[in-house]
């Protein structure tokens, strides 16, 4: 487990998208609403701290590389949501003729 030093300069190193990491989930899941949105970059932020060490200053910058995670986990739940929605509409019972 990483120490609080290293999770501290991880928290103040996200801090500044925070808001621009959330207008996005916001926009790209907007049926899930605040609080799906939140689980969208609680998300993020998740994929971001265990792949912190593939961030490349060089490629972009910080927000960049965060708004991109964002929007891959704002996909990837657009997709859960979808396949869930399909699976109960092939189990729901045809309607009466």
């Amino acid at each position: 487990m990483a120490g609080t030093r290293e999770a501290d300069e991880f928290a103040d190193w996200v801090r500044p998208s925070l808001l621009a990491m959330t207008r996005l989930a916001r926009r790209l899941a907007p049926e899930y609403g605040p609080a799906g949105a939140d689980d969208v970059v609680q998300d993020a932020l998740l994929r971001a701290w265990r792949k912190r060490h593939l961030f490349d200053p060089e490629r972009g910058t910080a927000t960049t590389w965060l708004l991109a995670i964002t929007a891959d986990r704002a996909r990837d739940a657009w997709r859960t949501r979808l396949r869930r929605l399909r699976a109960v509409d092939d189990t729901s019972e045809p309607p009466d003729a």
